[in-house]
C-alpha cells in the first residue's frame, strides 16, 4: 500500500464497515492530510473526536489541519486539547509553539517549543 491514495480507500471502506471505528476516520484523515485535502481531514477529525473526544493524537492533528488551514488560534485550543491528554507529546508542544508564533505571541511559543526539546531532544 505504498500511496495514500490506495490507503485512503482501506480507510473508506474500513469506515463503510464500521462508521463508529474512531481511528479509521482519524487514517482517514491523517491520509487527506498528506494529500493536501485539509478541509476534508478536519472534518474527518471532528468525526474521529466525536468517537474518542480523549485521543490527543486526533486533537494535534486536528491542530495541525488548523494551522494549514490559517487558523493559528483555533489551533492553539487543539494543541491544548491535545496536551491535556499527553503531555509528553513533542508534536503537540511544537504545533502549539508554531500557532502561538504565528498569532505574535512569540514568548510563550519560545516556552512552547522548549517544552517540545524535552520529549524529542
Amino acid at each position: 500500500m505504498g500511496q495514500p491514495g490506495d490507503a485512503l480507500g482501506f480507510y473508506e471502506r474500513a469506515i463503510e464497515i464500521d462508521p463508529l471505528y474512531a481511528h479509521a476516520w482519524y487514517d482517514k484523515g491523517l491520509v487527506l492530510k498528506r494529500l493536501d485535502r485539509v478541509g476534508e481531514a478536519l472534518s474527518c477529525l471532528d468525526e474521529a473526536l466525536k468517537l474518542s473526544p480523549e485521543d490527543g493524537d486526533v486533537w494535534t492533528a486536528r491542530g495541525q489541519c488548523l494551522i494549514l488551514l490559517s487558523r493559528p488560534q483555533d489551533a492553539i485550543g487543539a494543541f491544548e486539547m491535545g496536551l491535556k491528554f499527553n503531555l509528553r507529546d513533542a508534536a503537540a508542544w511544537t504545533g502549539k509553539g508554531v500557532a502561538l508564533r504565528l498569532t505574535g505571541q512569540t514568548e510563550e511559543a519560545l516556552a512552547s517549543f522548549n517544552e517540545a526539546l524535552k520529549y524529542s531532544p
